[in-house]
């Protein structure tokens, strides 16, 4: 009885609900979001504890995304109707097609788990790690041969979207007329790309890419999961 009074009083659980909703409001707007009765620990702690890794595994995902878009954005649009952009462009959409948690578990079979065998053949590997986190200062090869796996998983979708928006902006951009004068004037084709297309056509990009950032942590509640990664997709699942 003692015990039940103690929580009574701890949760406010004699008071109405709105009143306890507001209390709970004040404490958390002072970054007080109470105790964790599963953790035992602050709610406040398990979130900076697990925010870490997964601010890391959207880094990669982000940078990844961005290595793969930008070199096949640029290039679907410089062969823009032809076989090279439709090529680019079948693939990008079929990327967008495969759900994230789809793609890693086919990761996962072909890359860490052998793959499929049918008799003597196996077609897959065992090369990278599909479970554990390591943390970068303890072993930092360790630490990116268990994040491959999952940035990919999380980045695939993300850099066929950034392909297609910067595709679309390099067509208009090559069209205007600055381009026309430095076509006239020999500059070449590299250089027009890269050194005056690339910048005016990176603009729709950059503000999807700063709006994506923040809703990876949604992708990242069942990636993480599937690749036991403590991050804030495993304490938002756990929750």
């Amino acid at each position: 009885e003692e015990r039940v009074d103690e929580i009574v009083q701890e949760f406010h659980l004699d008071e109405p609900m709105h009143t306890r909703y507001l209390l709970w409001l004040s404490d958390a707007v002072r970054g007080d979001l109470g105790r964790s009765a599963i953790q035992g620990q602050p709610v406040s702690e398990v979130i900076a504890n697990a925010a870490p890794t997964s601010l890391q595994l959207m880094l990669y995902a982000q940078v990844l995304a961005l290595s793969v878009a930008v070199p096949a954005g640029v290039y679907a649009a410089y062969k823009a109707n032809r076989r090279g952009d439709r090529v680019t462009s079948t693939m990008a959409l079929a990327a967008l097609s495969i759900p994230n948690f789809v793609l890693a578990v086919v990761l996962i079979l072909f890359f860490a788990l052998g793959g499929i065998r049918t008799g003597d053949t196996s077609l897959g590997s065992e090369w990278l790690p599909a479970a554990r986190y390591v943390p970068f200062g303890q072993d930092p090869v360790e630490h990116f041969r268990h994040m491959v796996l999952p940035a990919i998983a999380l980045a695939l979708g993300q850099a066929a979207g950034y392909m297609r928006i910067l595709r679309s902006d390099m067509i208009g951009t090559l069209q205007e007329n600055f381009i026309t004068t430095a076509k006239a004037k020999g500059v070449s084709d590299r250089r027009i790309l890269w050194a005056h297309a690339l910048r005016p056509s990176s603009f729709t990009l950059l503000t999807v890419f700063g709006v994506n950032t923040a809703t990876l942590v949604g992708g990242a509640l069942i990636i993480e999961t599937l690749f036991t990664l403590p991050g804030l997709g495993t304490v938002l699942g756990t929750a």
